[in-house]
């Protein structure tokens, strides 16, 4: 060899692509791994709110029930009389719909579908 000549380096670009696509892939992958796990929590919280939505409409029912009762009882029994004045208890019945409709609730699996 002489000391004239200068060995050229060939540059291959194979690895800093090689590197940068599975730089992509990685990153994708993770993008990827995080939606599934924000659809699977928001799954969770339907589920969630669709069993504390039942609840409520079983404690609504409840209440209604234990009002009508003390309506019932203060014809008869001036404690529970005092109590219906106390917090003002009345029965509307007779109130006519305020024109919202209320949510329906539905068990957790159950489709929504549109009605005609």
């Amino acid at each position: 060899m002489k000391m004239s000549e200068t060995p050229t380096a060939t540059f291959s670009p194979f690895w800093p692509l090689c590197l940068m696509a599975l730089s992509l892939v990685i990153i994708l992958g993770w993008q990827l791994n995080v939606g599934v796990q924000q659809y699977i929590a928001s799954l969770r919280l339907v589920e969630q709110q669709v069993l504390i939505a039942q609840q409520a409409a079983q404690t609504e029912s409840k209440l209604q029930s234990m009002m009508s009762d003390l309506l019932l009882l203060a014809k008869t029994d001036t404690e529970a009389q005092a109590i219906v004045a106390k917090y003002r208890i009345k029965l509307n019945a007779d109130k006519p719909d305020t024109g919202v409709p209320r949510a329906p609730v539905l068990p957790a699996g159950d489709a929504i579908t549109p009605t005609p």
